[in-house]
């Protein structure tokens, strides 16, 4: 049973009691009950019991009260057995609204953490640094040849959609060294800046061969002008798409 299907259990524990205190609430507003019998003699021990229980759960301070005076020691009893059952509806429903925000919650912070222990335990592994169009074919590849990886990526949507496929992601931008730290650059082997933008890649790339000299780097470009500041900077082979298709293209 995924997250999915178990939020959705949660979800329907609390239809029950929600009945419940839907139902309490048309009895208690109908206001309707049959007319009194008259009583004949002394009360007994249980009408006695009914009569302390109703005073203890009904209020009886001034302005508060009965809106129509239970004379029938029957209605009174299921007026108390209504009470009860309002007051555990309520507090089932409470509960389970706070046990299902608990439970995200929890399960959040626990998946954070054993996402963080599998990165920090990864070696020999490529980072990959965006998870557009580019990206995704990358990680879809290194997924489908048991290379281990972890994708750097800052916008919520592909970051969410990435780690629907299983994959390990870090949220931040590629350009700042903790993050690259956090994606354990010290010790991967190779790093791949696939973003859209020329200058992010060159940032990233300079970032990179400074943290690890040793890693291999591979850079994304649009513009072919790009390609030698890349080099410069320190990446060891240039990817230029756009030229790429405008060959095929031309072939």
């Amino acid at each position: 049973m995924n997250e999915t299907t178990q939020s959705r259990w949660r979800a329907l524990w609390v239809l029950p009691p929600l009945a419940v205190g839907i139902l309490v609430v048309i009895f208690m507003a109908s206001g309707k009950q049959p007319p009194a019998k008259a009583e004949i003699g002394e009360p007994s021990q249980a009408v006695r019991v009914v009569e302390a229980t109703s005073v203890d759960l009904v209020p009886q301070a001034k302005g508060y009260g009965e809106v129509q005076p239970v004379q029938s020691h029957g209605l009174r009893a299921l007026t108390i057995m209504v009470i009860i059952a309002g007051y555990g509806a309520v507090i089932y429903t409470v509960g389970g609204f706070m046990q299902m925000l608990i439970d995200g919650e929890l399960n959040r912070a626990l998946g954070a953490r054993k996402m963080t222990k599998d990165i920090e335990s990864l070696r020999k592994h490529a980072v990959i640094c965006g998870v557009g169009r580019m990206g995704t074919i990358l990680a879809r590849e290194l997924r489908e040849a048991n290379k281990p990886f972890v994708v750097v990526e800052r916008d919520e949507r592909r970051l969410q959609e990435a780690e629907d496929q299983g994959y390990l992601v870090i949220n931040g931008d590629a350009t700042e060294e903790h993050v690259l730290h956090q994606a354990g650059i010290q010790h991967a082997t190779v790093l791949a800046t696939v973003l859209s933008d020329d200058a992010t890649n060159v940032f990233v790339t300079i970032t990179a061969r400074e943290i690890n000299p040793d890693l291999m780097i591979i850079a994304r470009g649009e513009n072919p002008r790009t390609e030698k500041k890349l080099i410069g900077c320190g990446a060891d082979k240039v990817v230029l798409p756009t030229a790429i298709g405008a060959a095929r293209v031309a072939q």
